[in-house]
């Protein structure tokens, strides 16, 4: 139900038929590891036929690159949630609400399968 990030499944997880990504981003060491896997599990059983659910391990050196892209701070962000849409390029999408709980991730989906998300679009501050 739910995959791992890492540079075997990379491939695997970005050309499989499943184009929509919940993403949860975690300190596998973090003390609420265990509390986080399982909200993030129960919920990727109510949508497993229609998102891929990933988590992304932020201690592995080999992850900076994707928590550089995501623009997250491991210090003040970490843990949190994403969406990725794969069918139109790598569109990217926030939460109303970064703490992870089970219906925040939920409502992500949810707005997501609506068509009621405007994806995050990085910027950069005008010098």
């Amino acid at each position: 139900l739910v995959s791992e990030f890492n540079e075997a499944s990379a491939a695997k997880l970005f050309t499989g038929d499943i184009k929509h990504h919940v993403l949860l981003f975690v300190d596998k060491s973090d003390s609420k590891y265990d509390d986080l896997m399982a909200i993030f599990t129960r919920t990727a059983e109510r949508y497993q036929d229609r998102l891929l659910f990933v988590y992304i391990n932020t201690v592995e050196e080999a992850n900076e690159r994707v928590i550089e892209y995501f623009d997250l701070k491991k210090d003040e962000d970490i843990p949190c949630i994403r969406l990725i849409d794969l069918t139109v390029d790598l569109m990217k999408y926030n939460p109303d609400n970064n703490e992870v709980t089970e219906q925040n991730i939920v409502d992500l989906i949810e707005k997501f399968l609506a068509g009621n998300m405007k994806p995050h679009l990085m910027s950069q501050d005008i010098p």
